[in-house]
């Protein structure tokens, strides 16, 4: 590991102890991880190497304003996640919606419906009897 991604990672560590009043353990990392003289010694500077003035800037403005900057990551990081599978599921709709439907499997009680994207390499498939639609974008399944 890089010693400036370790010593930003323990930067990020001690401003998260520090902010959430955990004195004894930021005292336990400064004795296992003592400050080099490279050490990130201001929440500004932190901000600046994290590229995080955007994200600070729209946290001041919430309702509730995290603390930490691990928490502003944190949640960042989990929007995208959230905003990405909210887009999959709308597409799996979209294609299911557009007609495109090739009738993939017949039983005497079950009929399940294809519907692929041969463009956007994704495919969906819903059960007339359940009501289950699945979509699947490259290895992830979507259950709605």
């Amino acid at each position: 590991m890089s010693p400036r991604i370790e010593e930003v990672a323990a930067s990020l560590i001690r401003e998260f102890l520090s902010r959430k009043g955990l004195k004894k353990t930021r005292t336990a990392l400064d004795d296992e991880l003592p400050r080099t003289q490279h050490s990130i010694s201001s929440r500004d500077e932190l901000r600046a190497v994290l590229h995080l003035d955007s994200l600070y800037k729209e946290n001041k403005l919430a309702e509730k304003p995290l603390k930490t900057y691990l928490e502003i990551m944190a949640k960042n990081f989990l929007d995208k996640k959230t905003l990405k599978m909210e887009e999959q599921n709308a597409e799996c709709t979209k294609l299911f919606t557009q007609g495109h439907q090739k009738k993939a499997a017949v039983s005497s009680n079950l009929a399940v419906y294809d519907i692929s994207d041969e463009e956007s390499s994704s495919s969906c498939a819903v059960s007339e009897t359940s009501h289950i639609l699945t979509h699947k974008m490259g290895t992830l399944w979507c259950f709605i």
